[in-house]
């Protein structure tokens, strides 16, 4: 089961972990050379949604990470999740840190 840290409201999470989404996307898309534009593409959604996502905006639904996932060439969808994870980790790490 996993513990998140005392206090840590779900607001703080949800902003959490849609920074660590668009870090890893925008990581992918950097090996990969990708545009906005193209991910959109292959990804079958919209390059405004591409955008929000980029902006930490937007966290969508679990269809949409697959689809992003599909989008940017990712063989196995729970690869981007544990980097999404994981990058939501160290943000939380830094955020504690700034807090002391």
């Amino acid at each position: 089961m996993i513990r998140e840290p005392v206090g840590e409201t779900r607001e703080v999470r949800e902003e959490l972990t849609k920074r660590a989404l668009a870090d890893a996307v925008r990581k992918r898309m950097s090996a990969r050379r990708l545009r906005q534009t193209d991910l959109a593409r292959w990804s079958g959604v919209s390059r405004s949604f591409v955008q929000s996502v980029l902006r930490a905006e937007r966290d969508g639904s679990l269809f949409m990470f697959l689809e992003l996932s599909r989008g940017l060439g990712v063989d196995d969808a729970c690869d981007l999740l544990r980097e999404v994870l994981d990058r939501r980790d160290a943000l939380r790490a830094a955020r504690t840190l700034r807090a002391k």
